[in-house]
């Protein structure tokens, strides 16, 4: 006998309503959504930004403290600085300068590259850049490396001390971390704010000279800034703000 034509299923038949697979989609789209904001994915590839940036100024570091021990100074801004055209200081002549392996090379780069064949660029570059300050465009007797770091402020994370853009060249300074050699310490702003529990940007520097330590150990500063100005830029914006 000829076998009978199967007629079309409906949704009630295969077990699933079509209000039903609307239910399950919205609930797969909520629990997605619970998911982002959980685990915030902007904010953990920020945070692998960072240790990069780290590794590269520890890797500078080292390196720094290699051609040191050989020539009794450390790199001229002309050995280890792009030039100027591309970086806005021009490291034959200042004292200060910016490190990025992506631009063109120093002008004097084979007097470092034994010590380190490639140098490192912010990940971010040219948004975000490395500065590098010496002493002297003959000898530098020391260094700083400075660097704006991606991810929120949090106290586990500024083993610097500089705050939220604390550190760097005054009066503007801007840099969240950064490194230097032994002889010296990183330059940071006299005055630093807190961002306190109760939804208020204070002066948290304690009494002169400024102490970033009284910000950090005191429970009620949630997260410390340069400047008023940088803390009352903060989301929501706190109480008293202009």
């Amino acid at each position: 006998m000829p076998k009978k034509a199967l007629a079309p299923r409906s949704f009630s038949e295969v077990g699933f309503t079509l209000m039903e697979l609307l239910i399950v989609i919205a609930l797969i789209a909520i629990l997605a959504a619970i998911a982002i904001v959980l685990l915030n994915p902007w904010q953990q590839i920020a945070k692998a930004q960072d240790g990069r940036r780290k590794n590269d100024l520890a890797m500078l570091q080292k390196a720094f403290e290699d051609y040191y021990n050989d020539k009794s100074c450390y790199p001229k801004p002309n050995e280890v600085c792009y030039p100027s055209s591309q970086s806005g200081y021009d490291p034959q002549v200042n004292t200060k300068c910016y490190i990025c392996g992506n631009e063109p090379s120093p002008a004097n780069f084979a007097n470092f590259s034994p010590y380190l064949a490639r140098l490192p660029c912010d990940p971010q570059h040219p948004t975000y850049k490395y500065l590098y300050q010496v002493s002297s465009l003959t000898c530098p007797s020391w260094y700083r490396i400075y660097s704006e770091l991606s991810a929120t402020w949090s106290r586990e994370s500024d083993v610097a001390g500089c705050g939220e853009g604390g550190c760097g060249l005054p009066p503007n300074y801007g840099y969240d971390y950064g490194a230097s050699s032994p002889n010296i310490s990183l330059e940071k702003t006299l005055y630093f704010y807190g961002y306190t529990n109760t939804n208020t940007c204070d002066n948290c520097s304690g009494p002169p000279p400024a102490e970033y330590n009284y910000c950090y150990t005191n429970p009620i500063y949630l997260e410390i800034y340069a400047s008023e100005a940088l803390c009352c830029a903060r989301v929501p914006k706190p109480f008293g703000c202009p």
